[in-house]
């Protein structure tokens, strides 16, 4: 997470701020059968960090998404993506502060001159 925060709301906030484009979770439901996988899940994710399984997952498709042979063009089209998602944003951003600014004038108050 990186906020260092035993707040929930903190944790949720710092989610919602690292995100590139638009906030919107999306659960996955993965199905381990085999109580052998499921334990050796549970401590491949406790030596990393102290994590849940569930965190563990996640982080091991960000690790082949990153280091994977086949994935080279995968990467390249996602960093692109991401480059245009933050240009959006700041525009987005800067249009919401020029709203703003439009809406505030006309209240800051008598001009003293």
């Amino acid at each position: 997470m990186g906020s260092g925060s035993w707040n929930a709301g903190d944790r949720y906030e710092a989610r919602r701020n690292a995100c590139k484009g638009d906030f919107r979770p999306l659960v996955y439901k993965v199905r381990v059968d085999d109580d052998h996988a499921q334990w050796r899940y549970e401590i491949a994710a406790r030596a990393l960090w102290g994590q849940t399984v569930s965190s563990f997952f996640v982080w091991c498709a960000e690790y082949v998404i990153r280091h994977h042979r086949k994935l080279k063009e995968v990467r390249r089209t996602i960093r692109q993506e991401e480059t245009e998602m933050r240009r959006r944003k700041r525009q987005k951003a800067r249009e919401r502060r020029a709203e703003d600014r439009r809406w505030q004038k006309p209240w800051k108050g008598p001009r003293h001159e």
